[in-house]
């Protein structure tokens, strides 16, 4: 909708104003994520699974490191939020996290990841989340 002036009868202009569309997403998602976790030390859905980004002395990292980290996160280990590459991406990053401790745009920022164990009913919310989020997008598509 926002872009819909793009859109004309060409693919050309649908594939411009999604292109636009998605860019802003991702930069959306980055100041979302960098802001959260330099205020906070995690976003809802890492505190919800128990993990928070900090300095080795647990302190919440700063800006210039959170967005550094954010620009590492969404560039290698989402790659641009490309349906394959990111899953290969998140694929890789939990790898590097587990048996390093700390992925490598984490290294970047010179934050540590610290971990709690996770409560069954943390997980049943996440996932009841993710479901919900995908059934409003189905929904959202079928209306739009």
């Amino acid at each position: 909708p926002i872009f819909a002036m793009l859109e004309g009868t060409s693919s050309g202009g649908v594939l411009l104003s999604s292109a636009i569309s998605i860019g802003v997403y991702v930069i959306l998602l980055w100041l979302y994520d960098a802001m959260l976790v330099a205020t906070f030390g995690s976003t809802p859905g890492k505190s919800l699974m128990g993990v928070k980004i900090a300095r080795a002395n647990g302190e919440t990292i700063g800006y210039g490191q959170s967005f550094l980290r954010s620009a590492g996160m969404l560039s290698i280990g989402m790659v641009f939020l490309i349906p394959l590459l990111s899953l290969i991406g998140y694929i890789a990053g939990y790898t590097t996290l587990k048996s390093k401790g700390a992925t490598l745009w984490d290294s970047w920022a010179s934050a540590t990841v610290i971990t709690q164990p996770v409560a069954g009913w943390r997980w049943v919310i996440g996932i009841l989340l993710v479901i919900v989020e995908r059934i409003l997008g189905i929904a959202a598509n079928m209306l739009g």
